[in-house]
């Protein structure tokens, strides 16, 4: 091959090559045309963009969301929409630059519901509901837990609680009206629930029961049976259990299954619990937060569970097995059906 040959070859090869280049090149980008506009304002340029919900954008009929975990808080003048898990339930919240986390409530008008307050003295209110508490109550600003009653024991009362009369909620098959949704703000602002010995000790239960009030006020022993329930429970130096994590209880009236949460119970501190139990679900679905410490806890259950359509009722006990004065700090339960 001649000199002048060889450069021809060469020539045609850089030119097959450009012309390559050229026909994958990204053409000019003009606002509108090949890039899409974002409410009207144009990507291109530099700097950053603003957007806001103004413009000739649309939201879409439809929001699927997932849940997420807790976000930061947004900055000043805006506000954050998510889907929060409560208790294993899906749920909408907002979160502002406080910090502060609301769960929007369902409508009310098409749920059955029941809710239980502290009336800020010694007594809890009810709405939907006739509400039985302790008599050895008295009211006591705390400045770490908020506005609440805080019910005691005593060496003649060895039980406190809250409680409705009613058993308005149960496990439902599929396609029933049923289910429930339960939550309860308390705390235990003493410095300790321990027992020191054989015969002393504290014993909680917090969730749905459908036990009669003779249950918890009488029954010292550490193991719930003969009942149907689900709920949270500390016990410590009943019949010789002692629990230094909240457990998560269920109870099908033959035998109690009690699963270690991992979440401790630590004396002076508030708690939330959430208990979700969809209808027509095999398993009930829980969650305990340290509100002091903002750690917590989630969970699935699914053995022994109260048998379906087993009326039950929102319950918070407070048990002590000696004479010594114990504290429970109670500020709302509210427990909501599926339907």
């Amino acid at each position: 091959m001649t000199l002048s040959q060889r450069i021809i070859e060469l020539i045609q090869a850089v030119g097959a090559d450009i012309k390559a280049l050229l026909t994958g090149k990204q053409d000019a980008l003009v606002a509108g045309q090949n890039i899409k506009t974002i409410n009207g304002q144009s990507l291109l340029g530099l700097g950053d963009l603003s957007i806001s919900s103004g413009g000739s954008g649309s939201m879409p009929d439809v929001l699927d969301l997932t849940t997420v975990d807790e976000p930061a808080s947004p900055q000043s003048g805006h506000l954050s929409v998510y889907a929060k898990s409560l208790g294993g339930r899906a749920m909408l919240a907002q979160k502002g630059a406080s910090g502060i986390s609301t769960v929007y409530q369902p409508h009310l008008g098409r749920n059955y519901c029941q809710v239980i307050t502290s009336n800020g003295g010694g007594s809890a209110l009810g709405y939907g509901c006739t509400v039985r508490s302790s008599t050895a109550s008295s009211w006591t600003p705390k400045a770490n837990l908020g506005v609440g009653t805080v019910y005691k024991t005593s060496a003649t009362v060895k039980a406190v609680y809250i409680w409705t009369d009613v058993w308005s909620f149960y496990r439902a098959a599929a396609g029933s009206s049923g289910g429930f949704h339960f939550f309860a703000r308390v705390g235990f602002p003493d410095a300790s629930y321990d027992g020191t010995a054989a015969s002393t000790g504290s014993r909680i239960f917090v969730g749905m029961t459908a036990a009669y009030a003779a249950r918890y006020l009488t029954d010292a022993d550490a193991v719930l049976v003969g009942e149907q329930g689900v709920g949270f429970r500390r016990v410590h130096n009943f019949d010789g259990v002692q629990h230094t994590n909240w457990h998560f209880s269920t109870c099908n009236n033959t035998t109690e299954t009690l699963a270690d949460t991992g979440l401790a119970f630590v004396a002076g501190h508030q708690y939330t619990f959430s208990i979700f139990s969809p209808a027509g679900a095999d398993r009930v679905t829980w969650e305990v937060e340290n509100v002091t410490t903002g750690d917590r806890a989630t969970g699935v259950a699914t053995d022994t569970l109260p048998a379906l359509m087993t009326g039950m009722r929102p319950v918070a006990v407070l048990g002590t097995i000696d004479a010594v004065s114990r504290s429970m700090w109670f500020q709302s339960m509210y427990a909501e059906a599926d339907f």
